[in-house]
């Protein structure tokens, strides 16, 4: 009786389609199971429609207002546009869907690449596959509109510029600095954490041979990543008046000002304060949002654990040095995200997420490597038998966790769409456009759905598209919303409930004479009829939305 064949999962390490092919589908199938459209995505949408159309890159026409964080996460959805005629913006989405999820499939071959250059064993190299083909955070903001797929394609061709040997590496690391800073701005933080950690511990690459040529050739390197970066700059400089996304303004009022020599005591210190609730470090690994609950205390337990070994790796001599550039990288990113950022959007992690299964995969090398060279020594010894089994039995758990993660986390999304998305703030914003009149304007937060079904001029908070929001914040307002709401006096205002209840804890006038509550748009009854639903907090956060509309005897 003949023997079935194995599967040789060797595979997909050895076979750049087979590498490639697994991240695509992997991706392309979670996309069609759950359709999932982030809310940020039509922000910029609604800009990138409108350029198609020829009315500008501008979130409201006539207005010329920095929406946007990411270039290329602009430009890509309106050239997607143009090539369906403006037509169908369901299809201008697939069209964009389908070039992140060949980014993500091209990022895991250069992976493999940096792998098998660095010596990892095909075992961990197919372990740290699984976990980027299967990560929930990479996956979803790569396929829901966002600019993740291109931040991990340039992230990974840079390691590989650095890693792999090839003519004029400067040049090859400077259009992989560029493409991150046309992929998201804040990549500057990252490429001078990358410059740096390689500084420091691993200057000996095939691209230098020490510290004075690898500073020599960040210089080249930074001198072609300005002349490609350039032109964008100096163009939203004279199209915005300011090379500054206006996002970033609005956000960055919500920051508590430190003194610069503050946060020089905050980076060294920073390791005591991994385990705060401030820390960015602990969602690092977690699914989208399982900050607000639903997940069982045990996985996040895991994945905290795993994030804070990430963090400090840079610290210990006898970690390999390229782990360690690769764990300062991780450090510093994370310090960023905490002391810079007035909150760690889910979105923000997705680089810091490669950067760990990168440190993950090394480790466990590292470890592997002196089990045998052990046990090699003294073949009878069963302490590094035992460690061999240990560390396997660790990457399958990691490697199963990830997957059933991953499945939880396409359950959920699916849900999220459905009921929440299409089935509620989309129909608000439809409901805004039917019944406006002329002129009319919003006050609201959750911007992106409501902002592009309605169409019509929004004062959203913080202020990602409202220069008016800005002058109002300014003005002493600050974030008090009933004072906001007053001074711009919109036709519309949009909240939560618990919103509803903290303006009127504070103004309990405004929301009863000169405001009336139209309508009340509410699937909490959707949301509790499905059973099983991981991460059900964070669907239930907008499953109600209170619908106010200015009072005419008001006007």
């Amino acid at each position: 009786m003949s023997k079935k064949p194995r599967c040789d999962w060797s595979k997909l390490i050895e076979d750049r389609r087979w590498t490639f092919g697994l991240v695509f589908v992997a991706a392309m199938l979670f996309a069609i199971f759950t359709n999932h459209i982030w809310e940020d995505y039509f922000i910029t949408f609604r800009a990138s429609k409108n350029l198609a159309m020829g009315n500008g890159l501008v979130f409201t026409v006539g207005q010329k207002v920095h929406t946007f964080t990411s270039p290329l996460g602009v430009l890509f959805p309106a050239l997607c546009s143009l090539m369906v005629f403006n037509s169908s913006d369901e299809a201008a989405l697939w069209l964009f869907r389908i070039i992140s999820c060949g980014l993500l499939g091209a990022t895991a071959v250069l992976m493999m690449e940096l792998g098998k250059r660095q010596r990892i064993g095909k075992g961990w190299l197919l372990m740290l596959l699984l976990l980027y083909a299967f990560d929930p955070k990479i996956v979803d903001f790569s396929i829901n509109g966002m600019e993740t797929a291109f931040v991990m394609f340039f992230f990974a061709f840079t390691l590989h510029s650095i890693v792999i040997k090839s003519e004029r590496p400067f040049v090859r690391l400077g259009i992989g600095w560029a493409g991150l800073m046309w992929s998201r701005p804040d990549s500057c933080i990252y490429i001078a954490l990358m410059g740096l950690g390689f500084l420091m511990f691993l200057p000996k690459t095939f691209v230098s041979g020490n510290r004075k040529e690898w500073f020599v050739t960040m210089l080249k390197a930074a001198g072609v990543t300005t002349v490609l970066y350039l032109p964008w700059f100096l163009w939203a400089a004279w199209y915005y008046g300011s090379p500054v996304p206006h996002t970033v303004t609005a956000k960055g009022l919500s920051m508590q000002h430190v003194f610069w020599g503050d946060y020089l005591i905050h980076f060294f210190t920073f390791p005591f304060k991994l385990f705060s609730k401030d820390a960015s470090v602990l969602l690092t690994f977690w699914p989208t949002n399982a900050g607000l609950g639903g997940w069982h205390y045990s996985l996040l337990i895991i994945l905290r654990l795993l994030a804070s070994i990430c963090a400090l790796l840079w610290l210990c001599p006898l970690v390999k040095p390229y782990v360690r550039a690769l764990s300062f990288m991780f450090y510093g990113g994370h310090f960023y995200i905490t002391y810079f950022s007035p909150f760690c959007f889910a979105w923000y992690l997705p680089m810091l997420v490669i950067i760990g299964w990168l440190i993950l995969a090394q480790v466990m090398q590292q470890f592997t490597n002196l089990g045998e060279l052990v046990q090699n020594l003294k073949p009878k010894e069963k302490g590094a038998k035992t460690l061999l089994k240990i560390l396997k039995g660790v990457g399958i758990g990691v490697v199963s966790l990830q997957v059933i993660m991953f499945l939880c986390a396409a359950w959920q999304m699916a849900h999220q769409q459905r009921i929440v998305e299409n089935g509620n703030r989309k129909q608000i914003g439809l409901y805004l456009k039917e019944n406006s009149p002329e002129g009319a304007t919003v006050f609201l937060e959750p911007l992106g759905y409501i902002g592009f079904y309605s169409n019509l001029k929004m004062y959203d908070f913080p202020g990602l598209c409202s220069p008016e929001m800005i002058e109002a914040r300014e003005a002493a307002f600050l974030d008090e919303w009933g004072l906001i709401i007053k001074h711009l006096d919109p036709t519309w205002v949009v909240v939560r409930p618990m919103q509803d209840e903290w303006i009127r804890s504070w103004h309990s006038e405004l929301l009863e004479k000169p405001y009336e509550r139209v309508k009340v748009f509410d699937v909490t009854e959707e949301v509790k009829a499905v059973g099983f639903l991981p991460g059900r907090n964070y669907v239930q956060f907008d499953q109600t939305y209170h619908v106010y509309r200015r009072n005419p005897e008001y006007d």
